[in-house]
């Protein structure tokens, strides 16, 4: 096992899922510390490369899945909450001005952030909220580069990318008059 995943409480370590790129290059990981790691599979070995983490990322059971676009242009990733979260893997999108795990802001005191040895630069991604009430287990990209997602709350939602584009910012800040929210998700903006 990597040193990067090597620590204890509460078994925040080990690996749910793994997600090649279309031309091998890459290798994401999603750890059990709700972190998904990105490696050089000329350099496995090296460690990660970078890193992609957002708050609402929580992989609280080796059920939560990751899926790479079929461009792998985007990854998605299911999470504890009842949320997926989508990362841009190009890495002219990182933020290289956060280095480290312990610098990933947490709600939780429960989830470790331990060092991992050296500084990553890591990619933010957009939570989709309010599709599930459960924890979502897996996440799947159809043919038209939307993504599927299942969740314990026993749904199935299908995220359409772009096509609502003024509705969804309406129904960011359009507030629950009129019922207009009712069984609707969207991309939550920073």
């Amino acid at each position: 096992m990597p040193s990067q995943h090597n620590f204890n409480p509460h078994r925040n370590f080990g690996i749910t899922s793994l997600n090649a790129s279309p031309d091998g290059s890459r290798l994401y990981a999603l750890s059990k510390d709700s972190i998904v790691y990105a490696y050089s599979t000329s350099h496995i070995d090296q460690g990660p490369i970078h890193a992609y983490s957002h708050p609402k990322l929580r992989t609280a059971s080796f059920y939560v899945k990751s899926a790479l676009s079929k461009d792998g242009s985007l990854l998605a990733t299911g999470s504890s909450d009842g949320t997926v979260i989508v990362f841009p893997t190009e890495e002219r999108y990182l933020d290289r001005t956060i280095y480290g795990r312990d610098s990933i802001r947490r709600s939780d005191d429960d989830i470790s952030t331990p060092s991992t040895g050296k500084d990553l630069a890591f990619g933010k991604g957009a939570a989709l909220v309010r599709g599930h009430e459960k924890e979502v287990t897996g996440v799947v990209w159809s043919q038209r580069n939307d993504v599927v997602s299942i969740s314990d709350d026993f749904t199935a939602r299908c995220w359409k990318n772009g096509v609502y584009g003024t509705e969804a910012e309406e129904l960011r800040s359009g507030g629950e008059d009129e019922g207009r929210r009712w069984a609707c998700g969207w991309a939550e903006t920073d």
